[in-house]
């Protein structure tokens, strides 16, 4: 619109304008440049809409504009913990209201869900004077247990230091035993359920201690044997079995404690090198670690349960002996434990094939001078062709049932709750359906107006055909017991009336939380959802109510410093695929990097990372930040995990696959699906496809090299301390799946090692064409170094040409040089893919531009 002057000219105005105007009371010359100002913004808002129109409806507009604001990740970012996702609950429930946690601040502080208040328990100079690295508030809230200066063991064990911090009076008292120093590192030290009762493990041994304030404390065992461990696990029980760094169990009146002993005096040792720092006079000799650790049709670590009156003065342990259905073996394991009452124990006891498990409850004998509790069988899983899963019990409020899960008899075996109970053995299945249940999570009491009581079970489960996800549901137990007196009946009743609700699949249809967690207050009237997947992680309180209504509360902790710091990061887009199959499927996962077009001359190398092992699943809704995804977001490279048969959550059948034929069908499986994406998509280069893995993906990885010599697929790989003889490895994992070494079995040993494949090239030359990085660490306690250097022998042998890197002194996880071996591992992938791929700057090389592009 032009500015107007009536009396210079001939410009009609309309009467309805002319009427606006004489209402007006600014004059003309002010309404002709506002009407100026207006044109010019209509004119900058019709451009920008055209403009955003253009945009939104071109993605390649899109993609550039994105691509073009964003940066790309970085490897050194990634390793100095600048993508690290907070833990998205890092507090205690202590009560059915009240939450204490460390501040970001550094104090220990104690929360109250019902009025959103905070309370400082002790200030931040108090923690940072001790060094505290954790705190656990006592049940009476007279004290808490300060610790510090943890050294990590193995996989869950740790040494620490422990000081009770008495609130009233700010006194610290050191925990531990009256003849240790005062800077002793303890095993573990833990409260009981009542008041401030304590009970620690210093060198082996287990004492009590009923008030850090008083001066008394008892030692419960005597075992003066380094080999003899009493209330902590040994390592094959730390590893394989437990998977705790405790091994003892109060009672719920905190009167009573069980514990185990794991005697390995007769367990073989292995050793491995100690090289040091340095070289100097006191270290001119190689050093050694030894660690007793059983491997296949060795001699296995003896387990004995026992249990102490913390009211009898004498703390004399009585011994609580195994049923008979497993005392006929000479060779057993204990897996569970867990107090009904204060007279009866829940046992669960696994045969050393790990086939047979008996669910026993034990009680004091009727004679009190033998000083033992016996255990009778309640019930018992039995499997002829697979292994029975190591499975927790949950015992309900009033000590009658036990719930734990059991594979249904559908034809793929999922995995469902069960309840038995204790001393009748009845049993009734309480969910069903095709979903594999994960975990047991609460069972709290419900009372229905028409049935009475009932117990409500909140577990954590698959969706129905969606494996990777996890949701918590909900079961009112309204099942009728199967009638039986006979405890070794297995049949099952799924007849029940039992209706399951999920509380977690309010946002399936928006595509996220569909990977949760919940951690319930005391009484389950609040609980803490934590949203692990498909998105940034982030957790929320919730209220349940009476109706089962789940009220949102408030945020707990939302990631925002690692939302921020992404938001300005190119990252791959994650799509899924389904690869049927005749009688079961394979699911990938592929990461695409942020300039991918499916229709472009670009040709993609494929990078798979496979792990295999049984019951594994590595294609999931879990948020990552891995090596993976930096590799898809920073080059041009697409990154896949494949889960085939042997892999875990849907159902026993497809794990089964896998007994007695580790090294099999899914070395098999990965191969198949890799050529099946070569051969479909034309934007994979055929001669840039990888594979690499750790643990039982490097044995993998190692075994899919050597078998894919027909139509082969893959040009490098690297394997990570690899198993590469189950013969090797140890007792407990490797005879789960491969039964002991007999004659009968021997042969499938030999043929699962990746010796057997180097001995049985059809043509040498075809290992010759591939680039094989082999990685191990000389300290590793779980996969040994004597693994490798094996195989390298082998490879030798045979003239196969490969590199090695050796990491001295280092363990499984390789921890403290995680950016050698990235950038090791990153050299290597652009060394095979450099004919024919991108290679962005990562801070370690200039990019280079594949040839048969003409992009930058």
């Amino acid at each position: 619109m032009t500015e107007f002057d009536n009396d210079d000219n001939d410009t009609v105005i309309p009467d309805d304008f002319r009427e606006m105007h004489e209402l007006s009371t600014v004059d003309v010359k002010t309404s002709n440049w506002k009407g100026t100002l207006i044109s010019i913004l209509v004119i900058v808002l019709l451009s920008s809409a055209i403009i955003l129109a253009i945009y939104l409806i071109n993605p390649d507009i899109q993609n550039k504009f994105i691509t073009e604001t964003r940066e790309r990740l970085k490897l050194e970012e990634l390793l100095h913990g600048n993508y690290t996702i907070q833990p998205t609950f890092n507090g205690t429930w202590i009560s059915d209201t009240e939450i204490t946690f460390i501040s970001s601040a550094g104090d220990f502080a104690l929360y109250d869900v019902r009025n959103d208040k905070t309370d400082i328990i002790i200030y931040a100079r108090i923690m940072k004077q001790h060094e505290v690295d954790r705190a656990i508030l006592s049940p009476n809230r007279q004290y808490v247990l300060l610790i510090s200066h943890i050294k990590n063991l193995f996989r869950h064990s740790t040494l620490a230091h422990y000081k009770a911090y008495n609130l009233s009076n700010d006194n610290i008292i050191n925990i531990r035993p009256h003849e240790a120093n005062s800077d002793a590192s303890l095993q573990a030290a833990e409260w009981g359920p009542k008041n401030a009762q304590l009970v620690f493990v210093f060198e082996n041994n287990i004492y009590y201690m009923p008030d850090p304030n008083e001066s008394q404390t008892y030692r419960i065992s005597h075992d003066d044997d380094r080999y003899i461990y009493n209330g902590i696990p040994d390592w094959i029980y730390e590893e394989e079995i437990l998977a705790t760094s405790t091994a003892f169990w109060w009672s719920k009146d905190g009167k009573r404690l069980a514990y185990a002993r794991f005697n390995d005096s007769k367990v073989e040792i292995q050793e491995y090198p100690w090289y040091g720092d340095q070289v100097d006079v006191e270290s001119q000799y190689l050093g050694a670690i030894k660690i007793k650790y059983p491997k296949p049709g060795t001699t296995n670590p003896t387990i004995t349960l026992h249990m102490v009156d913390l009211e009898n003065s004498d703390f004399i342990p009585y011994e609580v002996l195994p049923p008979f259905e497993i005392t006929k073996h000479s060779d057993y394991y204990l897996t569970s434990v867990a107090w009904a009452d204060r007279d009866c124990l829940i046992a669960v006891w696994m045969t050393r094939e790990q086939n047979y498990a008996s669910y026993s409850w034990c009680s004091p004998s009727s004679s009190e001078i033998d000083r033992i509790w016996k255990c009778q069988e309640s019930f018992h899983k039995e499997l002829r062709n697979g292994w029975v899963e190591i499975s927790a019990v949950h015992v309900d409020q009033n000590g009658q049932n036990f719930y734990t899960l059991h594979s249904d008899d559908s034809s793929e075996q999922f995995v469902q709750i069960i309840k038995v109970n204790i001393k009748t053995y009845e049993k009734s299945f309480i969910t069903s359906g095709k979903r594999d249940v994960t975990k047991i999570l609460k069972i709290i009491p419900f009372y229905d107006n028409d049935d009475g009581e009932h117990n409500k079970i909140y577990y954590l489960a698959t969706r129905i055909n969606k494996p990777g996800e996890r949701h918590v549901y909900n079961v009112v137990d309204k099942s009728k017991w199967m009638i039986t007196t006979n405890r070794n009946n297995n049949n099952n009743d799924n007849n029940n009336n039992n209706t399951t609700k999920c509380i977690t699949c309010d946002q399936i249809e928006l595509n996220q939380c569909l990977y949760n967690r919940l951690t319930f207050s005391h009484n389950g009237t609040y609980y803490i959802r934590e949203c692990l997947g498909p998105n940034i992680p982030y957790s929320t309180l919730h209220r349940l109510n009476d109706d089962d209504d789940h009220n949102y509360t408030r945020q707990w902790e939302m990631n925002e410093k690692l939302k921020l710091t992404l938001s300005k990061k190119l990252l791959p887009t994650i799509v899924t695929e389904i690869i049927n199959r005749t009688d079961y499927v394979l699911i990938v996962q592929m990461f695409l990097p942020p300039s991918f077009k499916p229709d472009s001359i670009v040709k993609y190398p494929l990078l798979i990372q496979v792990y295999g092992g049984p019951g594994s699943q590595n294609v999931n809704e879990n948020f990552k930040m891995n090596y993976g995804k930096f590799l898809a977001g920073s080059t041009e490279i697409i990154y896949a995990y494949v889960d085939g048969r042997g892999s875990g959550f849907q159902g026993e059948k497809m794990k089964h696959y896998l007994f007695h034929r580790l090294g099999t069908v899914e070395i098999d499986d990965q191969i198949i699906a890799a050529r099946y994406l070569r051969d479909k998509y034309n934007f994979i280069n055929r001669a840039a496809i990888g594979i690499w893995g750790w643990s039982y993906g490097g044995y993998a990885t190692t075994k899919i090299l050597l078998r894919d010599q027909n139509d082969p697929v893959f040009a490098c790989g690297i394997s990570v301390a690899p198993v590469t003889s189950w013969l090797l490895y140890d007792s407990a994992y490797t005879e789960r799946y491969m039964s002991l070494p007999t004659n009968k079995t021997m042969e499938n040993y030999q043929t699962s090692s990746v010796m057997y494949d180097v001995n049985h090239l059809q043509d040498i030359n075809h290992m010759h064409g591939k680039k094989f990085l082999l990685i191990h660490g000389t300290a590793d306690d779980n996969v040994h170094i004597q693994n490798s250097m094996v195989l390298i022998k082998e490879l030798n042998k045979k003239n196969i040409i490969f590199n090695t890197q050796i990491y001295p002194d280092e363990n499984h996880g390789l921890p403290s040089v995680s950016i050698h071996l990235y950038q090791t591992m990153t050299n290597f992938w652009n060394d095979c893919f450099k004919s024919d791929s991108f290679v962005e700057e990562i801070g370690l090389r200039r990019r280079r531009v594949s040839k048969n592009s003409n992009d930058e």
